[in-house]
C-alpha cells in the first residue's frame, strides 16, 4: 500500500518540485527522513538541483548505520549546528516527525525552519491519519 501511495505522490507533485527548486535555489537545505518516501523522491526527482547539505534521520544517531543515501548523514541533533535555511521533511507520515521536532528536538537544540518537501492535500492528510488509526 505504501508503494502505491508513493507512486501517486510522485506523479501528483511534479509541479510542486519545480516550485521548490525555484524557491530554495542557492539556499542551504537539510532533508529530514531517509525512509522509503525519501528513496522514492530521490529516485524520481533530480535532487542535485537543490543545495542539499545533509540528510538527518534518527537512525543516523548510531554511527554504525551503513546506509548510503548520497548525502552527508547527520543525527537530528546536528541540524541546528549546520544552520540550514530550511529543513525539508522527506517522510510520508509527517505528523510524528513534526511532533518529535516540536516536543523533543527543539528542547535540546536551537529552533530551525522546516516544512514538508511536498505539501499534502487535505484528502492526503485524512488518508494518512486513517492509516495510522487502522
Amino acid at each position: 500500500m505504501l508503494n502505491t501511495q508513493i507512486n501517486y505522490h510522485i506523479e501528483k507533485y511534479e509541479k510542486q518540485f519545480i516550485k521548490l527548486k525555484k524557491k530554495y535555489k542557492n539556499k542551504k537545505i537539510i532533508l529530514y527522513g531517509a525512509s522509503l518516501y525519501f528513496q522514492a523522491i530521490q529516485k524520481h526527482y533530480d535532487l542535485s538541483e537543490l543545495n542539499i547539505i545533509a540528510i538527518a534521520d534518527k537512525k543516523f544517531s548510531n554511527p554504525n548505520v551503513d546506509t548510503d543515501v548520497g548525502f552527508k548523514k547527520i543525527s537530528p541533533l546536528e541540524i541546528a549546528n549546520l544552520k540550514p535555511d530550511i529543513v525539508l521533511l522527506t517522510v510520508y507520515d509527517d505528523f510524528d516527525i513534526e511532533k518529535y521536532i516540536q516536543e523533543e528536538l527543539f528542547k535540546q537544540t536551537k529552533k530551525f525552519k522546516y516544512k514538508n518537501f511536498f505539501e499534502k492535500s487535505l484528502k492526503d492528510k485524512i488518508q494518512i491519519a486513517m492509516e495510522n488509526i487502522i
